[in-house]
Order: structure tokens, then sequence, then C-alpha cells
């Protein structure tokens, strides 16, 4: 007989939101990978349990697993699928190494038996190159049992020849902190206004070479220059901030990550936006709370 996960873990049943959120979850396996430094937890309900709450599970189990990072994968009727839960398994092909990041923020989705429609407010394009519908629909498969149809919408579409001239015309304009002028740019693949002076932002100014493409982006990155569009900017904390800028190339995307301390002031992250082009120089590391590679900035 599975055990429930309550049965097997039952130090958390003094958290009544965990008592109330996982009962009646059996744990169908528990798989170690060492290579990879990975605990799963395959687990099976009758409705989905939310993200916030599968967050918190993994994190109180990862003291029990020292030296694992834990991921939990649940599995419910197609019935019980919600539109929070599209958007959870959405997030989760990060772990797969879909390109996803920020596109989805301010999803809406909507249901309707076995079809799902997704409007997006940007990057419809780009998920729809990667094939992101066909990959979730196949997620959502192995966890339901049911195969839905996947489409895509976004209010604000754009043909491939616009995106294609957008790019190529794009003048970075960000406004910061009054400094010396600086050199014109140079990108490579990017046609920038001739004489259109950059700021810096932060570190040393440089002539951006040896760019790597985000689609590129994997272990063995490190040390790396890449340029992109930010699309979407997040801050978390009071005290000590994060922040959480997300780029694209138009062939990948990913997260840049910037830890504030608190006694910091005139922070210039505050006034990145949507629309600005950034190229920056920085270590590209895996963040195991993304669930995906990330760059920590410096120049």
């Amino acid at each position: 007989m599975k055990p429930l996960l309550t049965q097997l873990w039952p130090q958390f049943n003094a958290d009544p939101d965990f008592a109330a959120g996982f009962a009646g979850a059996l744990v169908e396996r528990v798989v170690a990978d060492r290579k990879k430094r990975t605990v799963t937890i395959v687990y099976s309900t009758c409705a989905p349990i939310e993200r916030q709450m599968k967050e918190r599970l993994a994190v109180s189990l990862e003291p029990l697993f020292e030296g694992f990072a834990i991921k939990l994968q649940g599995h419910f009727p197609y019935a019980m699928i919600t539109a929070q839960s599209v958007l959870d398994f959405a997030e989760e092909l990060k772990e797969y190494g879909l390109p996803v990041n920020g596109f989805l923020s301010g999803a809406v989705v909507f249901l309707d038996g076995t079809r799902i429609h997704i409007q997006v407010k940007n990057g419809v394009l780009i998920l729809n190159e990667i094939e992101f519908h066909s990959k979730l629909e196949d997620l959502i498969a192995e966890r339901t049992g049911t195969r839905p149809t996947v489409t895509l919408s976004s209010s604000d579409v754009i043909s491939a020849e616009e995106l294609e001239k957008s790019v190529m015309e794009k003048v970075p304009v960000v406004q910061f902190k009054k400094k010396d002028e600086l050199d014109s740019l140079k990108v490579p693949g990017l046609a920038l206004e001739p004489g259109a002076p950059a700021k810096l932002l932060v570190g040393h100014h440089f002539q951006p070479t040896d760019l790597t493409a985000l689609k590129d982006i994997g272990p063995d990155s490190n040390k790396i220059t890449v340029w992109g569009d930010v699309f979407f900017t997040e801050i978390k904390g009071n005290y000590k901030k994060i922040y959480s800028i997300s780029i694209t190339d138009y062939t990948g995307s990913i997260n840049l990550k910037i830890r504030m301390e608190a006694d910091e002031t005139n922070v210039p992250w505050d006034e990145v936006s949507a629309g600005d082009t950034l190229v920056v120089k920085g270590n590209c590391a895996f963040d195991k709370y993304e669930g995906d590679y990330v760059i920590y900035p410096y120049d």
C-alpha cells in the first residue's frame, strides 16, 4: 500500500496549512539522482496543490536530504485542473530548460474542457517558436492522464518583420544618474544608432566581445557577456532588496539577479524598466530557488 505523504513526514502535521493542503496525498515513489544531486518526490492527489505550499514543503525537506535539491511532482485528475495549476505547470517547464522567464507574468488562462487558452502580455512569438504549447500539453498529459490542446495569444501581437525591425533599430535609452558620457557601444548583431552614447549602470564600461546567445546558456557558461531587452522587472524584500530583471535577445531569456545590502541607497536598478536594453558582463549560475540559470551582473 502506498503511504500518505503525511505519514512519511508526520512532523509537518504541526502546521495546519500543511496538514490540510497535503491531506490524502499518496506518495507514488521517491527518486534520487546522485549525479544531479536531486530527490524527486512523486505524489498523487484529488486536486492540485498550490505552488507556494509545495515550495514550503521542499524547503522543509531539504535538511533531511542534505546536499540534495528537493523536487515535488504532483499528479491529479484532469477534471480538477485550474487556471493557476496550468500556470504552475508552465513555470515548471523552466526545470526542463525552456526559457519562459517573465513571459507568463500577468498571463490569463481560459479553460474550456480539454482546450486551454493562455493570453500573455508579451513574448507570444518566442513562446510559439520554442513550442511552448506542445511541451505544456506533454507535461499536463503526464501529470493528469489527459492531453489538452493549448493555444496562445497576446494583447500586443506584432509580426515577425516588425519584431526584427524593432530589434535591429533598438537604441539604449535608459536614463540613470548623470555620469560622464562614454564611447558609443558596438554590439555584434544589434544595429544601434550611430553615435548613440551608452550609459553606465554599474561596474566598468566595456566594449562587448564574445557575446553568448541566451539560448546557449548552460552549465559551462560561468563568466559571460550577453545583451537583452528588458521585458519584466520585480523587486522582493523590504530590508534587503532582491532585484530580478528578465531580459531576452529573442533566442531565449534569462533573469538578472541582484542582491542589495540594507544600507545601500541610490540604487540604479530601481530605474530599469521594460523596454530598456542592457549589455551585461556577469557570473552565470544555477539558482535552486528560480529553478533555472541566472546571471549575477558586475559590469
